[in-house]
């Protein structure tokens, strides 16, 4: 017996053809299989790596602030010693900024690349995975490798916010270096309040809560269907 059926105008349950079919059909299994995998995989690789990049971004803002409190403290806090920190303060600031937005511009492309994907994702009907037992579990972590990554380039992104304010940025002098950084620190501040994220067909943002909404369904539907069996079997 194939593993599919197959309709065609060949005896397929002679041999050679039975051999042939089911080492076609065995092939064509494993390349979908590799190509459907795959390309879950490497979503849930890119949102890991965005979100690890977001918290490199993270930890260079607070080495800056390391640098700038070690640096007044070995001192003297004088207007032009101040000034001069500033000036660097404001080039490794420059530079995070563009990181950070080098960051936004990614994520907005994966947006556009996965979000039809991801919907696929998140809207497959809860009867439907309910009533495949067996893959149950493996359709389940699949989408929570999904949701996890969404929601932890979600997080990080939004993290990002807490690190600039950490900066000691009420130490930079009155002058135009030091309201370019303080300038520059609110406009980070907020833009990181709109989080990075992916959504669903652009419907809505796809993050751990999705995943929790899918399995309270999924239950639910599991419990309509366990009531109806019992019942119609005790009819």
């Amino acid at each position: 017996m194939l593993p599919f059926n197959l309709w065609v105008d060949l005896p397929v349950g002679m041999s050679p053809y039975f051999e042939i079919l089911f080492a076609i059909q065995i092939l064509c299994v494993y390349h979908v299989g590799i190509c459907y995998i795959c390309l879950d995989n490497l979503l849930c690789i890119v949102n890991l790596h965005v979100a690890s990049q977001f918290r490199i971004l993270q930890h260079k803002l607070n080495c800056l602030n390391d640098v700038i409190k070690n640096q007044i403290d070995s001192q003297e806090s004088d207007e032009k010693y101040l000034s001069h920190c500033a000036n660097i303060c404001y080039i490794k600031l420059k530079n995070c900024v563009q990181q950070h937005q080098m960051l936004v511009k990614y994520c907005k492309k994966l947006e556009t690349i996965f979000t039809v994907i991801v919907l696929g994702q998140a809207n497959t009907h809860p009867s439907k995975k309910v009533s495949l037992v067996l893959n149950l579990s493996g359709v389940f972590c699949q989408l929570f490798m999904c949701t996890y990554s969404c929601d932890d380039v979600m997080q990080q992104s939004g993290n990002v916010s807490n690190a600039i304010f950490s900066i000691p940025w009420a130490i930079f002098p009155m002058n135009k270096a030091g309201a370019i950084i303080r300038k520059s620190l609110i406009i980070i501040i907020m833009r990181s309040h709109k989080f990075c994220c992916l959504t669903a067909g652009k419907f809505f943002p796809v993050s751990l809560q999705t995943f929790t909404g899918v399995l309270s369904m999924a239950m639910s539907y599991f419990t309509l269907l366990r009531n109806t069996s019992l019942n119609a079997t005790n009819s």
